[in-house]
């Protein structure tokens, strides 16, 4: 079944006065959940209604995106829009793919070549140097 990703909402913000903002609107939820903090027990200010069609979803988009709820603008947004997550625990990070540089052979780097780049440096500080002694006599 379609559902939204309603964002935005009040704290103060209840299941049920949010099933009751959509009846008032003549839709039918079939369910309603609002996130709540798992150590404060306070929601976090969004959640998801489930509708029986797609249809009634872009319906529900059209008529309360951007209305206010108990003082707070809304937004509105498919819930099944966003990318499934990787199970890889808290705090996880994406892998990561190494392409070794364009100067490497056999896939491992040149070190040969940074060095080059840092003699230069030297060798440009060492002429800066130089001219700031000739700047001064």
């Amino acid at each position: 079944m379609p559902s939204l990703f309603v964002g935005n909402l009040p704290y103060a913000a209840t299941n049920h006065d949010l099933e009751a903002l959509f009846l008032q609107y003549q839709f039918q939820p079939k369910s309603v959940r609002i996130i709540l903090d798992r150590e404060t027990n306070r929601s976090r200010g969004f959640g998801f209604v489930e509708l029986a069609t797609a249809d009634e979803c872009a319906r529900a988009k059209l008529q309360l995106d951007g209305g206010y709820f108990m003082d707070r603008q809304m937004n509105l947004r498919d819930a099944d829009s966003h990318p499934p997550r990787s199970n890889n625990g808290p705090g996880a990070r994406p892998a990561r793919s190494f392409t070794p540089p364009a100067n490497a052979k056999n896939g491992a780097p040149r070190f040969d070549d940074r060095s080059s780049k840092r003699d230069s440096r030297r060798q440009s500080r060492k002429d800066r140097e130089r001219d700031r002694d000739d700047d001064r006599w």
